[in-house]
């Protein structure tokens, strides 16, 4: 343990690949904080999910995060999506072979991370573009590894193609007893000048409800083949949402 710069961050994740901006300024690192101006902030339930699981690319490839204000346990938890695959039922999974799940993000003025995005539930004058979608397979493979892993999450995962979001969430609730069980999960309980990294493919990460004041800051870095507006290319944000690198605003 020990303090870390920010260039030292951004150096030590360029061992890992291309190191993209999440931020309009074009920096390498970003803010995850209660500030106005902060890349991801707010205090409620973050549901488990791989950044940027919506792009057709597949979600961002690797982040770190390092704490550089933390002024209570206030832990965040991973779950290994290619060891849930393993843990799959044989009748789950033939239930689930050749499905494809919708993953969603919602970039409108009204948003709640504690809630499942459901492209059904976007209010009609909000334009398609504020829900940036794609299909991927339920049981895929990591686009690096070629392992076999789950491709559904509690945040990003709108709907099954083809079911109802009620038949889906049947589905999602089967899988989630096999990606959430308490044995493929870690929680990491943070101490200031801890840094983590981790492979947003592999796992999801979610964080409960925080309280105020949060008296938390971590700095991120995020590493991946192409920037989020390739990734993004055609989505739009609410102008509300703040400052970010994702889209452009409608």
């Amino acid at each position: 343990q020990g303090p870390i710069s920010d260039d030292e961050q951004v150096a030590l994740m360029e061992i890992f690949g291309n190191v993209i901006s999440e931020s309009p300024d074009g920096k390498l690192v970003s803010d995850i904080s209660n500030d106005p101006d902060a890349y991801v902030r707010g205090t409620n339930r973050l549901r488990f999910h791989s950044d940027i699981q919506c792009a057709p690319s597949g979600p961002l490839q690797t982040v770190s995060l390092y704490a550089v204000e933390m002024e209570r346990d206030e832990p965040t938890h991973f779950a290994n999506m290619v060891k849930a695959a393993q843990d799959i039922p044989d009748e789950l999974r033939a239930r689930i072979k050749g499905l494809e799940v919708v993953q969603a993000l919602n970039l409108s003025a009204v948003y709640d991370e504690s809630k499942r995005v459901r492209l059904s539930e976007r209010p009609p004058e909000v334009p398609l573009t504020q829900y940036p979608h794609c299909s991927q397979p339920v049981l895929g493979k990591h686009r690096l590894t070629g392992e076999e892993m789950i491709n559904v999450s509690e945040l990003s995962s709108s709907h099954v193609i083809g079911m109802s979001d009620d038949d889906s969430d049947i589905i999602f609730d089967a899988l989630s007893r096999c990606q959430y069980d308490r044995s493929n999960v870690y929680a990491h309980r943070w101490q200031v000048h801890d840094l983590l990294v981790w492979d947003n493919i592999a796992l999801q990460h979610a964080r409960n409800e925080i309280a105020e004041p949060t008296g938390r800051r971590l700095r991120r870095v995020a590493v991946n083949p192409i920037g989020l507006a390739e990734m993004l290319a055609g989505a739009t944000s609410s102008p509300v949402r703040g400052r970010s690198a994702v889209t452009k605003e409608a």
